[in-house]
C-alpha cells in the first residue's frame, strides 16, 4: 500500500498515523513540531489522551528552544626530520589551529567561543639495524571548547581539552621477516577533560570533568609460518580521572575514563592459501576488553 499524501490536522491523529505506519521522515518530524506548537498555543483544552502522554496536569509550561551554531575549524600541520649520524634522527612537528563557534539561541545576542594555538611534537628515533627501530616521542593536542545550550547557568560554556603524552616504542623484525614484535610504554595527561552529560532539562551538555592521566603499555606480535599466520595484541593501562571538577563530582565516584579498559587483547589465527591464482584467507579471532 502506497501512501501518497497524509496531512493530519491535529496532533492526536498525527500520532496515530505515525505509530501505525512507522513514518519517521524529516517531513513528519517537521509536521510534529508544527502541530505541537499549535497545541501549546491553543486556548482550547487538548484531548485527555494527548495531555496525559505529553502534558501531565502537574507539569510546568513548556518552552520551545531554538539553537543555531556556526562553526569554523582550520589547521595546518608540518614536520621536518633531521638525521643525527648514521643511526639516529630527530623529527619535529607542529600543528597550528584555529577554531571558532558562533552560537545564537532563543533570540538572544550571538555568543562566540574561539581558540587559536600551536601544538608541537618531537620524536627521537634510533635505528640500530635495518629491521629494528626504537623511538621516544612527545606530542600534544587540543580539543577546542565551546558553548552549551541555555538551561543550566553553571555550564553555559566549556573550556578546551588539552592533552600531553610521552611514548617509548619499539619495532623489531626477526627470523627473515617471519616474526614481528611491536610495543610501547606510554603516559598521558589531560586538562579540562570534556564529557557529555544529560542536564536536568534532558538536554545534552558538555562539561569539563577535571584532570586525567593514563599510564600503560601496548604489545603486539605477528608470526608467519606458511600457510598459517598468528597475530596477538595486549593492552594494559590505568586511565583515571584523578582530580575531578565539581561538575564531575556531582555525577558520582566512578573515576574511570570511558572506552579505555584496564585490560584488552586479541588473538587471530589465519590460514592463507592460493587456489587458481586467487589468494583465499580463512581466520578465527578472539577479543577481550
Amino acid at each position: 500500500v502506497e501512501i501518497v499524501d497524509i496531512k493530519p490536522t491535529d496532533l492526536e491523529s498525527f500520532l496515530e498515523c505515525l505509530s501505525g505506519c512507522g513514518l519517521t521522515t524529516k517531513n513528519y518530524n517537521r509536521t510534529f513540531r508544527a502541530l505541537l506548537r499549535d497545541l501549546l498555543s491553543s486556548q482550547a483544552a487538548p484531548a485527555p489522551t494527548v495531555r496525559s502522554s505529553l502534558l501531565p496536569a502537574a507539569s510546568p509550561s513548556l518552552i520551545l528552544s531554538s539553537l543555531h551554531n556556526d562553526s569554523i575549524e582550520a589547521a595546518l600541520f608540518g614536520e621536518v626530520t633531521q638525521p643525527l649520524g648514521s643511526a639516529w634522527s630527530a623529527t619535529f612537528g607542529a600543528r597550528a589551529y584555529h577554531a571558532r563557534v558562533d552560537n545564537e539561541q532563543n533570540g538572544q545576542a550571538r555568543r562566540r567561543a574561539s581558540k587559536t594555538g600551536v601544538t608541537p611534537s618531537l620524536t627521537l628515533s634510533w635505528h640500530p639495524a635495518d629491521r629494528a627501530m626504537v623511538w621516544l616521542r612527545y606530542a600534544s593536542a587540543v580539543r577546542p571548547g565551546g558553548i552549551n545550550t541555555d538551561g543550566d547557568p553553571t555550564s553555559r560554556t566549556f573550556r578546551s581539552d588539552d592533552l600531553k603524552s610521552f611514548e617509548l616504542g619499539w619495532r623489531l623484525t626477526l627470523a627473515d621477516g617471519r616474526l614481528r614484535l611491536n610495543g610501547s610504554l606510554f603516559g598521558l595527561r589531560r586538562e579540562n577533560v570534556q564529557s557529555d552529560v544529560l542536564g536536568a532539562d534532558s538536554l545534552v551538555r558538555t562539561i569539563n570533568a577535571g584532570r586525567a592521566r593514563n599510564i600503560g603499555s601496548e604489545l603486539a606480535a605477528e608470526l608467519r609460518l606458511a600457510p598459517f599466520e598468528l597475530a596477538a595484541n595486549l593492552t594494559i593501562q590505568h586511565a583515571r580521572l584523578y582530580r575531578p571538577s565539581a561538575a564531575a563530582n556531582a555525577l558520582g565516584d566512578d573515576n574511570r575514563l570511558p572506552i579505555l579498559p584496564d585490560y584488552a587483547g586479541g588473538l587471530k589465527l589465519s590460514y592463507v592459501r592460493a587456489i587458481a591464482g586467487i589468494e583465499l584467507r580463512w581466520f578465527a579471532t578472539a577479543r577481550y576488553h
